[in-house]
């Protein structure tokens, strides 16, 4: 089993003495991938993350993430803030992409919890599976507690070839005193094949 990660623009708040000492990371970033083919492997990525009194800007082109074989999983995170963190994401083109048995893809744009701040612009995300009971999953815009998400999404697909394949995507999610605020245009679930399933919800609170 192998383990790859991609972290990009992390900012944390470290205490000395009594007094928080925020840190802020801005990061231009293009071309990022990560390619395994195999068993039981496992692929990571986060654009964008901030904690405590953290900032974090980041304008990313052209991440990728590539899968092919058995029981592998894809995660990727666009913006995601906690505490009272602040983290501005400008991202354009990012593709996960899987062919084979019992794979999973998770993505998650625009993640606010406690109070923290997510403003996100996103253009052209895909995620492409083919094979044999595979799973899609996308959250765009997603806030807890007192967490605020605004985010710009467009051209967003999830394409899927192939037999007993599930598709979820949500857009809008607010729990707790959250507050989500999501512009979306282009938003597309493709599936071919036999026995598939699809869901889309589109703004929830509770």
């Amino acid at each position: 089993m192998k383990t790859s990660k991609i972290i990009l623009a992390a900012a944390l708040a470290t205490a000395f003495s009594a007094t928080a000492m925020a840190q802020s990371s801005t990061v231009n970033l293009t071309g990022a991938k990560q390619n395994q083919a195999g068993l039981l492997n496992k692929q990571e990525a986060t654009i964008g993350a901030a904690s405590g009194n953290g900032k974090v800007n980041v304008n990313a082109a052209g991440v990728m993430q590539n899968q092919a074989g058995l029981l592998n999983k894809q995660e990727l995170t666009i913006g995601k803030a906690t505490g009272n963190s602040q983290v501005n994401v400008n991202t354009v083109g990012v593709n996960q992409n899987q062919a084979g048995l019992l794979n999973k893809q998770e993505l998650a744009i625009g993640k606010g919890s406690g109070s923290g701040v997510v403003n996100a612009n996103v253009a052209g995300v895909q995620q492409n599976q083919a094979g044999l009971l595979n799973k899609q999953s996308a959250t765009i815009g997603q806030a807890s507690g007192n967490g605020k998400v605004t985010a710009n999404v467009a051209g967003v697909q999830q394409n899927q070839v192939g037999l007993l394949n599930k598709q979820d995507l949500t857009i809008g999610k607010a729990s707790g005193n959250g507050k989500v605020n999501v512009n979306a245009a282009g938003i597309q679930q493709n599936q071919a094949g036999l026995l598939n399933d699809q869901k889309m919800t589109v703004g929830t609170a509770k």
